[in-house]
């Protein structure tokens, strides 16, 4: 019974707690090589977030962001601070089937 106890007494101790606080999605609308994509936001929380997304060649990307907030001492209870970032590479195909989707909507002549 006193090992039950104790490792009651532990494992209570031992407990915290975590918040999850998901970044925006990155979406890209990228369409063919050499372009630069940005983001940029802030919520009202204080978190500050930002991204970018480049394709160095045709059908490939990188991508980087990243999301800030400060522990802000303005005398509530709550402990909030978050500090993530992430980095990734993939491929983009446009939806269309063009290498410009700005050009979708044009006829050919």
């Amino acid at each position: 019974m006193k090992t039950k106890s104790l490792l009651f007494v532990c494992g209570a101790l031992l407990t915290g707690c975590t918040v999850y606080a998901p970044m925006q999605p990155t979406v890209a609308t990228l369409s063919r090589a050499g372009q630069l994509e940005t983001s940029a936001s802030v919520q009202l929380s204080g978190r500050v977030e930002a991204g970018a997304l480049y394709s160095p060649l045709a059908h490939v990307l990188v991508a980087g962001s990243g999301t800030y907030r400060p522990h802000l001492s303005g005398g509530d209870s709550t402990f909030f601070s978050t500090r993530q970032w992430e980095a990734g590479a993939g491929t983009y195909y446009p939806v269309l089937g063009r290498a410009d989707a700005s050009s979708a909507g044009k006829r050919a002549e």
